[in-house]
């Protein structure tokens, strides 16, 4: 799956990450993060599907955060409740003023 963030949380600092349903087994998706197609700025660390540290102006304002998430062929969920299986984009930037709009935009490859 592949999902795209326009102008994401410029400016901030928290955590952005994609989180595997409650109910998943097997092993945990991959996430291969980019932004404007290039690599993140050193104030963003990653860990596996997660982002953490400052999300600063210069660097994500007008700037398309992508990530590529793999799911291992071992993955598997219940399908016993329609959301059981998906996948979930969480972002926390406590205590952040929102002064623009960002744009999502997913797509399974």
């Amino acid at each position: 799956m592949h999902v795209e963030a326009y102008d994401l949380a410029d400016g901030t600092s928290g955590t952005i990450a994609i989180a595997p349903p409650a109910d998943r087994t097997g092993s945990e998706p991959t996430c291969t993060w980019s932004l404007d197609g290039g690599t993140l700025p050193p104030a963003v660390s990653i860990a596996g599907c997660s982002l953490q540290g400052a999300f600063p102006r210069l660097h994500f304002n007008n700037a398309v955060l992508s990530v590529d998430v793999a799911l291992p062929p071992d993955y598997a969920c219940g399908d016993s409740v329609i959301s059981g299986c998906f996948l979930s984009a969480v972002v926390d930037t406590a205590g952040a003023v929102r002064n623009d709009t960002s744009t999502w935009s997913a797509r399974v490859l």
